[in-house]
């Protein structure tokens, strides 16, 4: 500094030393006065800074906000009823631990048993009607065949017999034959002489007798004809009887139907059972229970919430400003009142793109393990995104930062000599009261942290105190 001469007047100099006693005092937070000098003395007043130097480390750029843990819509399960009715048994209260599959609540089945009841007796008529259907097929099928059977037999008989009236009649043919020719042969030897008239008498009414032995037989022939006809009507009639056959079969599966019919509804009734037992859908804990015992409910009645808390959901407020800086992946920190120390971690899983109006933010998410379950429903938390992470860079407290009136960055780097050195430099990221210095300045170099403000470069100055790194 250049010193600057000064007054040799007593008063003059009992102002020079007060004003040096104010200065070493407030330190650097105006810029320093010039020395003044008397004859043959000189007195220089030096600022007085605190150092600390610049190091090697990590720092994290971090968001502070606050947020809310709530369970994941897809660990949480409200218990309805499947079917209409009284409610008779209710077994879970608020804050109780229930595990899937355990039986919660339970309705009245009065109306179902008599459904059952119902269904059962049908079950058992048409298992009757099955079996006198079966009886009547049986039946039919005998009749048929002994019908059928007998007809064969009738008509077998009846060609039988017109073989023998065939035959009958072929012989009276033949035996009319002869008598023609003996009455041709009495006729020759009546005209010869050799024969009496008698003889050829007797000899026409043989012929005449065969002839009527013929037609009375061709008549025995016909009538014997017709009755093989009416046999092998008669077969074909029983063997009609097969389409009843058919009829009675079809009585039966008509009434196997029936039962099979009556077997699905008492099914349908007996399965309704299980429906009237309401059982957890999930393993958790009970947050509130909306229903009492004796009350009638239905379909849209809800009677229990059960939360799974094994995995909870944070719900982070972003301010509008910031959600720029904010995305999926980012390192979340928190804390909640009441667990003092501990710092859960997650990450950003999704932010929304809606505005909440009300308060400016817009919300993120991130999925915490809550195994033990201390992590509730509705819990406030004090959290932190990490936004930016270096490793390894040049770190001085934030304090060591100045702003000139041109409104660059500088640092008071303190040198050899405990001179001040005005050292512009290029800041990174920040957090709390550390700043990431990227350019100006190195590791291990001494920086003025308070009272270096307004300083000249190239100013000397006494070290108040060092800070150790952090």
């Amino acid at each position: 500094m250049n010193a600057t001469k000064i007054s040799r007047s007593p008063g003059c100099w009992r102002s020079f030393v007060l004003c040096s006693f104010a200065l070493s005092i407030v330190g650097c937070g105006h810029k320093a006065s010039p020395p003044e000098q008397s004859s043959g003395t000189q007195i220089q007043a030096l600022p007085i800074v605190d150092v600390a130097p610049a190091w090697l480390g990590g720092i994290e750029q971090t968001l502070p906000i606050t947020g809310t843990l709530v369970v994941p819509r897809d660990r949480q399960s409200t218990v309805v009823p499947a079917v209409s009715g009284i409610l008779d048994q209710l077994s879970i209260h608020p804050g109780d631990i229930v595990t899937r599959g355990e039986v919660v609540a339970h309705i009245s089945t009065r109306l179902l048993a008599g459904q059952i009841e119902q269904a059962q007796a049908a079950v058992a008529q048409n298992q009757v009607q099955v079996q006198q259907a079966q009886a009547n097929f049986v039946q039919q099928q005998a009749t048929t065949q002994t019908g059928i059977a007998q007809a064969q037999s009738a008509v077998a008989g009846a060609k039988a017999t017109l073989m023998g009236v065939d035959a009958t009649l072929d012989g009276d043919k033949a035996a009319l034959q002869n008598a023609q020719q003996a009455l041709e042969r009495s006729l020759t030897l009546q005209n010869d002489g050799l024969v009496a008239r008698k003889d050829v008498e007797s000899a026409q009414l043989a012929v005449q007798t065969a002839k009527s032995q013929i037609e009375a037989q061709q008549r025995a022939v016909d009538a014997q004809q017709q009755i093989v006809e009416s046999q092998k009507s008669a077969l074909e009639a029983a063997r009609a009887g097969r389409l009843q056959n058919d009829v009675k079969h079809k009585d039966v599966e008509i009434a196997q139907q029936e039962v099979r019919n009556a077997l699905g509804a008492l099914k349908s009734a007996q399965s309704q059972v299980a429906l009237y037992t309401l059982r957890a859908p999930l393993s958790g804990v009970v947050s509130n229970v909306d229903a009492s015992v004796g009350e009638n409910v239905d379909t849209t009645t809800k009677l229990a919430v059960i939360d799974n808390l094994g995995t909870m959901q944070i719900q982070l407020a972003i301010p509008a400003d910031s959600v720029r800086d904010v995305h999926p992946g980012q390192e979340v920190s928190f804390t909640v009142d009441g667990q003092p120390g501990k710092i859960y971690r997650t990450t950003v899983k999704l932010v929304s793109t809606q505005v909440d109006p009300g308060s400016n933010t817009i919300q993120a998410t991130g999925e915490v393990d809550n195994p033990r379950g201390v992590l509730s429903n509705g819990l406030f938390a004090r959290a932190n995104i990490v936004l930016d992470r270096h490793h390894n860079v040049c770190l001085v407290p934030k304090s060591a930062v100045l702003r000139d009136d041109a409104g660059q960055t500088n640092i008071a780097v303190v040198g050899t000599g405990d001179t001040v050195h005005m050292t512009h430099v290029q800041t990174g990221i920040s957090n709390g009261d550390l700043m990431e210095i990227v350019s100006g300045i190195e590791p291990g170099q001494r920086v003025a942290t308070t009272g270096a403000y307004g300083l000249p470069d190239g100013t000397k100055v006494a070290v108040g105190r060092g800070e150790p790194n952090q």
